[in-house]
């Protein structure tokens, strides 16, 4: 009886040992599973805050090239104490293409359609005289100005004592005037 004592004894041991190492593994599996579940959401953070990353930079990136174009567009219209300056720039640039220059009128006016209060016209008439070669550099000039600016009327006439006879080329010609209307938008 002592033998057999000592086998359900030792059964009951390995029973007991068998029953604690499924616990362990129970035990030791749980603590995996949890670590796994960490490092995911670790992982899905870390994820998302990059993603949050990449999308600042971009909008940071956006409002600096916005920036820089709202500086652009700005820099386009003209002040509103730019008057002088951009008369001035007008008879600069018509004495740098050997051309006279005389403004008729100047006036400043509402543009029709327009919603905002900010903005006028300031509107031009000059008459031009010179060459054919100084006209023609100095409206390519007025046109490529960095303002928004529209050239509403452009007269060009040939204002030489002898008028060209068909066989005349048009650069030939002593004098040309030109007679011309441009809108800037300004700022009130």
């Amino acid at each position: 009886m002592k033998k057999l004592f000592s086998l359900k004894g030792i059964l009951c041991l390995f029973a007991l040992l068998v029953v604690l190492l499924f616990v362990d593994i129970f035990i030791l599996f749980q603590n995996v599973k949890n670590q796994n579940e960490n490092a995911s959401k670790t992982q899905n953070e870390i994820s998302y805050s990059e993603k949050q990353n990449e999308y600042t930079v971009s909008l940071r990136k956006s409002l600096q090239n916005s920036n820089s174009e709202i500086v652009k567009m700005n820099n386009s219209i003209l002040s509103s104490d730019g008057d002088v300056t951009f008369i001035e720039q007008l008879e600069n640039m018509a004495k740098e293409n050997g051309v006279g220059i005389t403004i008729d009128s100047l006036s400043v006016e509402d543009i029709p359609n327009v919603v905002s209060g900010g903005l006028t016209s300031f509107k031009i008439r000059a008459e031009t005289e010179g060459g054919w070669n100084g006209t023609m550099a100095f409206l390519t000039k007025l046109e490529s100005m960095p303002y928004v600016a529209r050239v509403e009327k452009l007269d060009l006439a040939n204002s030489s004592d002898n008028p060209l006879s068909q066989t005349t080329p048009v650069t030939s010609a002593q004098s040309w005037q030109s007679v011309f209307e441009i809108r800037v938008l300004q700022y009130k």
